[in-house]
């Protein structure tokens, strides 16, 4: 086995994850308060990227979370996140049915 081929193959893998990781940083130094994200729903809510974005509520205010339908664990509607996070779902799933149903979010019907 060719080990100085496995280092350099190991290194550009190492490489990718590091610029991944800042891009995602960067993404959340750039958001703005009083800003709107749409969280893609079912099978594709990317989870790990909304739990990172709960991770840095406390930089936030008034960010409108739009969603059809997601799938996983809500923690944005959760009460300590209700001050930086307004809940518009278009589908009242049981992530987030007792934050809709207590009024800390907003259900709008488009079916």
């Amino acid at each position: 086995m060719n080990f100085t081929r496995f280092k350099t193959v190991w290194n550009l893998i190492l490489k990718e994850k590091m610029i991944h990781r800042l891009t995602v940083q960067k993404c959340f130094q750039e958001l703005k308060n009083d800003s709107r994200i749409f969280i893609q729903g079912a099978a594709m809510t990317p989870t790990n990227l909304v739990a990172m974005l709960c991770e840095e509520y406390q930089s936030f205010s008034n960010i409108e979370l739009i969603h059809l339908h997601t799938e996983g664990i809500a923690k944005y509607a959760e009460s300590p996140y209700s001050n930086s996070f307004n809940i518009n779902s278009f589908f009242v799933a049981g992530n987030v049915r007792s934050c809709i149903n207590e009024g800390n979010g907003n259900y709008l019907p488009i079916f």
